[in-house]
């Protein structure tokens, strides 16, 4: 994780009951990317390879028909973009940045083996 940004993982409601090594895996391995407005961060059509984590701005979760777009809800702090596309296997999220966002992104692999490893992150799910 970038270093110039300290984020407190358990701090995300999703986290805060996970064991020290499954903090410390998602520490190693995840990465800070930013998006900026208007900006596509995941169609419906893929199944992401990360899962993301806002930490700051917001995001557009879109229903898409033909040539309109419509908001069905807005995205802030502490939720999730992908997991639900991971966990059923489909892709199923259309979702743009509409503000400049800030995101913690983790590596699928570790998601998935989270999920299966940790209770309290399963249970949230």
């Amino acid at each position: 994780m970038n270093d110039n940004i300290n984020i407190n993982i358990n701090s995300i409601k999703a986290f805060e009951n996970l064991s020290d090594s499954a903090v410390k895996d998602i520490e190693n391995n995840s990465e800070i990317l930013q998006y900026s407005i208007g900006q596509p961060i995941c169609k419906k059509e893929i199944i992401p390879n990360k899962v993301l984590i806002i930490l700051s701005g917001e995001a557009r979760f879109l229903h898409e028909e033909k040539s309109n777009s419509l908001t069905l809800a807005r995205l802030g702090s502490d939720q999730f973009i992908g997991l639900a596309s991971i966990l059923n296997v489909k892709g199923c999220e259309s979702i743009s940045a509409s503000s400049n966002l800030m995101v913690l992104a983790i590596p699928e692999n570790l998601i998935i083996k989270i999920y299966k490893e940790e209770q309290s992150f399963k249970n949230w799910c």
